[in-house]
């Protein structure tokens, strides 16, 4: 409201300058176990996160102090927040661009994917939904996205439906690859190969290539 807005503004005053792109970090909880993951230790679930009102009123503030910001919702997994659809109707509402970091696999289908899916779609040129996929094979991707319970997911199936259902309903669509030093060269290279034979739209794709740091290692146990 006013009041918190005045009260940022006497915090930060005239020297303030707020971020152009803002990650929300909205749980620790994820059904993969990635030994490279950047993200929040699993422990910060919900019961140690902030609550939606807490989250939807940050925003706010941010979205208010800059001009054209990004917010990318991120995790862990955000899709396993009980209110992510009211995040995601709230950033999208907010800011210029929403990022929907996800893994994939519970944007596939439920009410809760449904109610997400709706909100991007509101404004499908100012929304990305964001999905790893580290080899075309399922073998590579399970040792290097590991899933908790050990079973093998078939990564190029879940991206592919995913990036369907965002390209049916306009919205972006991001490709994460993270390289490792587990996949090779050809392992990487055949991505683009295995989506559009799955039927992707790789002219309506963006492909962000990331390297693991060995010398940093990565903020998960």
């Amino acid at each position: 409201d006013d009041e918190e807005f005045d009260e940022l503004m006497c915090i930060v005053g005239d020297s303030f300058h707020s971020p152009r792109v803002v990650d929300w970090e909205l749980t620790g909880t994820c059904p993969y176990r990635c030994k490279w993951c950047w993200g929040p230790k699993h422990s910060v679930d919900m019961g140690k996160s902030m609550a939606t009102e807490e989250f939807t009123r940050a925003m706010t503030l941010f979205a208010v102090t800059n001009l054209n910001p990004r917010f990318v919702l991120t995790g862990g997994e955000p899709m396993t927040r009980p209110d992510i659809v009211d995040i995601v109707d709230h950033s999208c509402g907010s800011v210029d661009e929403t990022v929907l970091s996800t893994t994939g696999d519970l944007l596939i289908k439920g009410d809760r994917a449904e109610g997400v899916w709706r909100e991007m779609a509101r404004r499908p040129h100012a929304s990305t939904v964001a999905v790893p996929l580290h080899a075309a094979s399922i073998a590579i991707n399970a040792l290097v996205m590991p899933r908790l319970n050990d079973v093998q997911v078939d990564r190029s199936e879940v991206v592919a439906e995913v990036f369907g259902r965002a390209q049916s309903l306009g919205v972006l669509a991001t490709l994460r690859t993270t390289v490792t030093g587990v996949q090779t060269s050809e392992d990487i290279l055949r991505i683009p190969e295995e989506l559009d034979a799955r039927g992707v739209d790789l002219s309506r794709v963006r492909w962000k290539i990331y390297q693991y740091d060995p010398y940093v290692g990565p903020r998960t146990t």
